[in-house]
């Protein structure tokens, strides 16, 4: 699942430290063209995916791995 792209690495890892603890899965910081995308997989299905999105109380995407 993707839980934001910022400009600034920090306000992905300060996200994460938000809702990481609802969301579960392992967080990913993949950072391209000064942009940090913040993503948590390690779902075992979409459904799951999708559980973990609304568990996090943000604007959240499943997206594929």
């Amino acid at each position: 699942v993707q839980l934001g792209a910022f400009h600034d690495d920090s306000n992905a890892r300060s996200l994460w430290n938000s809702v990481g603890g609802r969301v579960g899965g392992t967080a990913s910081f993949a950072r391209t063209a000064g942009i940090t995308r913040l993503q948590a997989g390690g779902f075992p299905s979409r459904q799951a995916a999708q559980q973990a999105c609304t568990k996090a109380r943000v604007a959240c995407t499943v997206v594929a791995p």
